[in-house]
């Protein structure tokens, strides 16, 4: 039935400045950072993940391993990404086509131009499971006033994040400060900062405590600045004898007080983050300085590597002007970066030479080479800053290759991978994971395991069956072990008539009362029911009118078999109008063509409009004395969704399925099509008809589910996004999965596909059956409720049981703790009973979940000896 109706650090090292917030889940920031990536450079700010143990090997292509998910970026952006609890956060900058009016005027100093054209400069978090867009926020649309060096861009300087607040730099076009749900905290604007010969920005704010602190060095009026990070504003501002620099501030503490500790071409300069007045500082850098410092226990280094070299060992306990002292603990004029920073991993210091492939490791105290000069192999060119884990060193160079060498004083190569597209930004390490922003995509790298999620839909496919993961791994099912979440009845609804003829029942509301419609028919040939008969109520079905006759659905105009029938039904405030998806059919020599009607009425369902078909491509209407004609036949493909969605702002979503697949060379030869799209409507009250808005569509490979994206259930997560979630159908390598895309512009794009799975990452397995989601008015709750089996299932069975779960909106993915059965197996029904196609509402009186459900299966003798049953479900909380 495929329709229905209705590690620790050592002592050496030295941890910066901790913040006084509690996490977003009430853990204390001190215990959650080092788990995360905050901020630059990590944790530590030495680059180093403590607790991290990220996959050694990894690669892309046709022995895709160890890539967890990989998604597309909107806009340019070397920021490095940043990972706190479940989220990622990174800043693109998206250059539109809109013209800059006048045109910017360049610096005449500078050596690159304007661009003329305004950039999007957006943030961006997404699920650290998953890769779907939570949520993304546009800080600003502005035309920049100078242009950027070819291997820089507008995205540069990386977030951060103190557990409760994400704080965003775009230099010249703000700085911003959201909360994690992507609310505005406040924004600070410094003006235009004027960059060396019009190579553009790039240093990062830094968290010193409660303070966000900013690098404003520039060809003229440097300065540095402490910002409450609650509020946004100014503690203390300090002027800087400096040109521009693309170093970002580090906070160490010592001896009572916090040090904040800038890299500059003119001196390194350590500020009291209470006062902002300089407690110590050095020369000897080179020009261009944009290595971090890194701190040890009581110094710090400081490196640069534009037209020279230069590595300095400063104690932190220096007072003045320490230039050429001999309180230095070392220094070093080879050897040392241009852009990457050093990597400070316990007692070793780890850096590349200028922007080459070319290592020096020394001993952080003394400075003594135990690399020196080596060359890496199978890299070029690196702008990336190395990263170390678990015992393990990371370089990653421009073209996406990375190679994994032991943390050990010696040039030990453990392996090299790649990616398939270049990549300026330093890695992120949170766990088992590493995060690899290339040019295009942001990669989640994770050792496969047998529990942990697959690849997003379309990739390569999976392991076999027999290696199936999930419920199969002999736990008990949730639903057996969770504290339901509501109280279910049953009752005998309305019985089968006949032998082989299955009771239907389909349910509505149709006004903006308690107007109801209830249809009912009898189905006694798969997916074609006859018979059918609507009746209608005034008083939320306490009272009906008599059974009126519906047409028939099934016809033979010139001998070609076309079903047509009613889908779900939704009433629309905003134009009074009730509206019902419409379904026409037509199958020819094993190809299944659908097409989607809307039709409307503003009888409560009485009467109805003729339909209107929607149209994602050109195409020309049914013709019924042509029921063949190839213009028709083969566009606009569309399989109805299981609702219609009213989104908050009165705008009306409709996902449809089987569309037809751009990208897919077989798309004419298969009897379901591979594509998805959702259409947004609107009313237009002068022209008196909703305007309905085609949305781009997405596929899959038939090799993810043999029958495409079927059957799609769409609701509205908060922020405004659209969820889709989609049945497959079982694919050798796949299955009973569900697959989600989460669409940020309310349903007009589509995030890729991937499985939906626990809350946890764990996967579960649902045969290929129907499902429907539901905000639930009384507790505010989004759920979905379908089939879950605990192994994985044989083609579309089985269809037991039926459970309800709530949804985390955030990532999304079902709430394993809250699985709770509706129904399952009864012990006088066979293995192949179906719980699964009903017709839902939720009684706007009691609140509580009415389902309407026929138990196919129920009589061994025929599947359709099936009663419909009707369960009313109260859910808590």
């Amino acid at each position: 039935m495929t329709r229905s109706i209705f590690l620790v650090s050592a002592a050496l090292c030295l941890r910066p400045v901790g913040i006084a917030a509690a996490g977003d889940d009430g853990r204390d920031f001190e215990a959650q950072r080092l788990e995360s990536w905050h901020q630059w450079r990590g944790p530590d700010g030495n680059g180093v993940a403590p607790r991290g143990d990220p996959p050694l090997r990894w690669s892309e292509g046709e022995n895709t391993e160890n890539i967890r998910w990989k998604v597309p970026l909107s806009g340019e952006g070397h920021s490095s990404p940043i990972v706190w609890g479940d989220r990622v956060f990174v800043l693109s900058a998206l250059r539109t086509d809109r013209t800059a009016e006048p045109p910017q005027k360049p610096d005449p100093r500078a050596k690159t131009e304007v661009p003329g054209r305004y950039y999007r400069f957006l943030v961006t978090a997404l699920d650290r499971g998953m890769g779907a867009t939570r949520w993304q926020r546009v800080a600003c649309e502005e035309a920049p006033h100078e242009g950027r060096h070819e291997t820089n861009s507008y995205a540069s300087a990386s977030p951060a994040t103190d557990g409760r607040r994400v704080y965003a730099s775009f230099g010249s076009r703000g700085i911003y400060c959201y909360d994690l749900e992507g609310e505005p905290v406040w924004k600070r604007d410094f003006g235009d900062m004027r960059t060396r010969f019009g190579w553009g920005e790039g240093a990062s704010p830094a968290l010193c405590g409660d303070a966000l602190v900013v690098n404003w060095d520039q060809e003229d009026g440097s300065f540095i600045a402490a910002l409450d990070a609650r509020t946004g504003e100014t503690r203390w501002q300090a002027g800087r004898d400096e040109p521009t620099s693309w170093a970002t501030p580090l906070a160490v503490e010592r001896a009572g007080k916090t040090q904040v500790i800038v890299n500059a071409t003119n001196k390194v300069r350590s500020y009291d983050l209470r006062t902002g007045e300089v407690i110590w500082e050095c020369g000897g850098q080179t020009a261009n300085a944009i290595p971090s410092p890194v701190a040890a226990e009581g110094f710090v280094v400081c490196m640069s590597g534009y037209r020279g070299s230069a590595a300095l060992a400063i104690p932190l306990d220096s007072k003045g002007d320490v230039t050429g002292s001999e309180k230095l603990l070392w220094s070093l004029r080879r050897g040392t970066p241009y852009v990457p920073s050093p990597l400070l991993y316990e007692d070793k210091v780890y850096f590349t030479q200028g922007n080459n492939a070319i290592l020096t490791c020394v001993e952080a105290r003394t400075g003594r080479a135990l690399i020196d000069g080596a060359r890496l192999p199978e890299l070029r060119s690196l702008y990336a800053s190395p990263v170390g884990a678990a015992g393990r060193v990371y370089l990653t160079d421009r073209d996406g290759a990375t190679l994994v060498i032991r943390h050990s004083g010696k040039l030990e190569a453990l392996a090299t991978n790649r990616i398939d597209e270049g990549t300026d930004a330093s890695p992120a390490i949170a766990g088992r994971q590493m995060f690899l922003r290339g040019r295009r995509h942001l990669y989640c790298l994770e050792e496969a395991s047998e529990d942990g999620p697959g690849e997003a839909a379309g990739n390569a496919p999976e392991k076999a069956p027999g290696e199936a993961r999930g419920e199969a791994r002999g736990e008990a099912p949730p639903w057996k072990v969770n504290r339901p979440i509501a109280q279910v009845t049953r009752e005998l609804y309305r019985r089968h008539a006949t032998p082989g003829a299955a009771a239907l029942v389909s349910v509505a509301y149709a006004g903006p009362g308690l107007e109801r419609m209830e249809v009912h028919a009898v189905e006694a040939r798969d997916d074609v029911p006859s018979d059918s008969r609507a009746r209608f109520s005034s008083d939320n079905g306490r009272t009906w009118s008599d059974f009126a006759p519906l047409p028939a659905t099934l016809s033979h105009p010139k001998g070609v078999e076309v079903w047509e029938g009613g889908g779900p039904k939704l009433f629309d405030p905003a134009s009074g109008l009730l509206l019902e998806a419409w379904l026409r059919q037509i199958s020819v020599k094993g190809l299944y063509h659908n097409f989607t009607y809307l039709r409307t009425s503003r009888a409560g369902g009485r009467t109805w409009s003729a339909p209107r078909q929607l149209l994602y491509e050109a195409g020309e209407p049914f013709d019924p004395e042509d029921p063949l004609k190839p213009a028709f036949l083969e566009r606009n493909n569309a399989y109805i969704g299981s609702s219609i969605l009213r989104r908050r702002d009165g705008a009306l979503v409709y996902p449809v399925a089987h569309a037809n697949a751009p990208g897919d060379p077989e798309n004419e030869k298969r009897p379901w099509r591979m594509g998805s799209l959702c259409f947004v409507g609107r009313w237009d009250a002068e022209a008196g008809e909703h305007a309905w808005t085609p949305g781009a569509r997405v596929e899959v490979s038939p090799e993810v589910s043999s029958r495409g994206l079927m059957e799609p259930e769409a609701a509205e997560l908060e922020g405004g996004r659209i969820l889709v979630v989609w049945r497959g159908s079982d694919a050798p390598a796949t299955p009973g999965r569900k697959w989600f895309s989460v669409s940020p512009d309310g349903g007009l794009t589509l995030n890729p596909v991937q499985e939906l799975r626990y809350d946890d990452g764990s996967r579960f397995y649902s045969p290929s059956s129907y499902h429907r989601m539901l905000r639930h008015t009384g507790t505010g709750k989004l759920y979905w409720i379908g089939n879950i089996c605990p192994e994985p299932p044989k083609g579309n069975w089985p269809r037991h049981p039926l459970v309800i779960a709530e949804v985390d909106e955030a990532r999304p993915a079902l709430v394993r703790s809250t699985v709770t059965a509706i129904d399952d197996r009864r012990p006088d029904q066979g293995p192949d009973v179906q719980l699964s196609n009903f017709s839902l509402l939720e009684d706007r009186e009691t609140h509580a979940l009415e389902l309407y459900l026929t138990t196919y299966g129920q009589d061994p003798s025929s599947v359709f000896s099936a009663d419909c049953f009707k369960y009313v479900v109260r859910l808590e909380g």
